[in-house]
């Protein structure tokens, strides 16, 4: 399934075999957008009618009412498969699991199903720069 933002980014759409579709790494860079995206407006993912739409796309960053490390860890790694879920529905079973805590830094990998492959990938999020790296593993 070739998505919206391949579509705005191909010079040439007409061309559904083009070899740059079957080469491009594409949805690595969709997936890196998403994490790089904030909600415009903190808690909208609360409203029902906005939780999938543009207004929400990202991930929210904010902890404001979290102190505890272990808890802010956890809260992020249920977002990071919400926004997943929300956002990415062309993988399937994903899986969101804590791999290394050394703060400032959280470190997470997600496995999923992609067009009949496996994706795995290393999220580390850096709490003090507010920032998401995004590592392809093999």
């Amino acid at each position: 399934m070739i998505s919206l933002l391949q579509r705005l980014s191909d010079d040439q759409p007409e061309d559904l075999n083009s070899e740059w579709e079957i080469k491009s790494n594409w949805i690595i860079d969709e997936i890196r957008m998403l994490f790089d995206s904030r909600p415009r407006f903190p808690g909208v993912a609360d409203i029902p009618d906005i939780t999938k739409t543009v207004v929400n796309y990202g991930l929210e960053e904010g902890f404001a009412s979290v102190s505890q490390p272990d808890t802010r860890t956890e809260i992020l790694r249920q977002r990071i498969f919400h926004a997943l879920a929300s956002f990415e529905s062309r993988l399937f079973n994903v899986d969101v699991a804590i791999s290394n805590v050394q703060l400032p830094r959280m470190e997470f990998t997600v496995n999923a199903e992609w067009n009949d492959q496996l994706l795995s990938f290393s999220l580390i999020w850096d709490d003090a720069m507010s920032t998401f790296y995004l590592n392809e593993m093999a």
